[in-house]
């Protein structure tokens, strides 16, 4: 009776509850960069250090994982696009769907990426500014940088971190090893 309980509960843990709920944390295992998309074709946005934590909100095709943005990330939106607010950094969307443009803080990229358009009456905050030449009319053009708005990702592969044990989690794996005498090599598999 005993190794049929063990059995189900070798089951039960190789298939952890936690494994598809998010936001879960994940540490950064060398120093790595984070991408405007999922897949090494996008570019790279910002670099990520060892030891640093990053929040998981979903996982793609190929191990790609979407985080959070880092607290240096921004994207760009056209002046058009934009109102300054009496409250300093904060300006109002005047376009409805209008584009918010993924920053680098690494590179220039030749063809900018963007996940968001942004709605009508919504409210952004502006962490600085930037005179441009639009590619298509060579004109100058004032861009803001701003915030991540709200439903964009940063995205970095599951080879290049570690997700963090959550309380409820932390010691499963051991009560494991001591009963059975083996390790459960899907609890390695966190993402």
């Amino acid at each position: 009776m005993s190794r049929i309980w063990l059995c189900s509960l070798i089951l039960t843990v190789g298939v952890p509850a936690w494994a598809e709920s998010y936001p879960y944390a994940v540490t950064i295992l060398n120093d790595s960069v984070v991408r405007c998309g999922a897949g090494d074709a996008y570019y790279a946005t910002e670099q990520v250090t060892a030891g640093d934590t990053l929040e998981v909100y979903r996982k793609e095709f190929g191990g790609w994982l979407a985080v959070r943005p880092p607290a240096d990330s921004f994207s760009w939106v056209r002046e058009q696009s934009l109102k300054m607010t009496s409250e300093a950094g904060i300006a109002e969307v005047t376009q409805d769907r209008a584009m918010a443009w993924i920053g680098s803080t690494l590179e220039q990229p030749v063809r900018s990426h963007s996940q968001v358009r942004l709605k009508l009456g919504e409210f952004v905050e502006v962490v600085g500014e930037e005179r441009r030449v639009a590619p298509s009319t060579g004109a100058t053009e004032l861009w803001y940088r701003i915030a991540p708005p709200a439903g964009e990702f940063r995205w970095i592969h599951e080879r290049d971190v570690r997700r963090q044990e959550s309380p409820e989690t932390a010691g499963v794996e051991s009560v494991l090893v001591r009963a059975t005498g083996f390790h459960n090599a899907n609890l390695d598999k966190r993402a």
